[in-house]
């Protein structure tokens, strides 16, 4: 039998009426990751029955993510539910030149990271970067490229070692860490409001935005301050 996702009545005629609080986001938080869930699956499937190359690779991410759920559930959700991954895998699904599904990985990865664990994925290089939803990005040296074998695992300082082992040259380490930059990682950062409110601003997923034409190059650093250029 099919389960399907309802937003309930009593949540809707909150909204309705201006209404909302801890339950109503919850509920909405929870359509959301499950909608992104079926998503992924989706990719993953329409990889092995157009037998792309990658369909393989694309399934162990999909079996990383579900392992990770197992033990860090909330990480997980976090990561599926994030808004560019459902604009992702949309236009995975309808586009004529979709990304290579392999790059499934990096959700596998960037959940890892927020959980603290360590988790291991083949991805393959197309560019000169990794884009870890929901965390930053991973700016490659030049001679990475191919199919790599990339693995987070905690470290002491709160933040994760990232290596990158391509099949022809020598690993890779990156330190990545949330909120912060660091040699080859481009961190997203937070734009503190009020005293009570700070907005994390996501300006280096490809995906942030409906039409990826519209999507501009990172806000300089003095407007992470107060919102306003100094």
């Amino acid at each position: 039998m099919t389960r399907v996702h309802r937003i309930s009545e009593e949540t809707i005629n909150s909204l309705a009426t201006g209404g909302g609080g801890d339950a109503v986001v919850g509920e909405l938080r929870a359509v959301q990751w499950s909608k992104h869930r079926v998503l992924v699956l989706a990719v993953v499937r329409e990889a092995a029955q157009a037998r792309h190359p990658h369909a393989e690779m694309a399934a162990s991410a999909f079996a990383a993510l579900t392992q990770l759920g197992a033990s860090a559930p909330r990480s997980v959700e976090r990561v599926l539910g994030y808004p560019s991954v459902g604009g992702w895998m949309w236009r995975q699904l309808r586009s004529s030149t979709p990304m290579d599904p392999g790059l499934l990985g990096t959700l596998a990865l960037a959940a890892a990271v927020n959980a603290g664990l360590a988790c291991q994925v083949d991805l393959p290089i197309h560019g000169s970067s990794l884009v870890f939803p929901s965390l930053g990005l991973v700016v490659l040296p030049a001679n990475v490229r191919g199919t790599v074998t990339a693995s987070v695992r905690p470290d002491s300082g709160g933040g994760a070692i990232l290596t990158i082992a391509p099949k022809e040259t020598e690993p890779v380490t990156i330190h990545l860490k949330a909120g912060q930059d660091a040699p080859g990682w481009q961190a997203l950062r937070d734009m503190p409001l009020s005293t009570e409110f700070t907005l994390t601003i996501d300006d280096l997923d490809p995906f942030r935005w409906p039409k990826t034409e519209s999507v501009r190059s990172r806000l300089p650093q003095r407007f992470m301050t107060d919102g306003r250029p100094r």
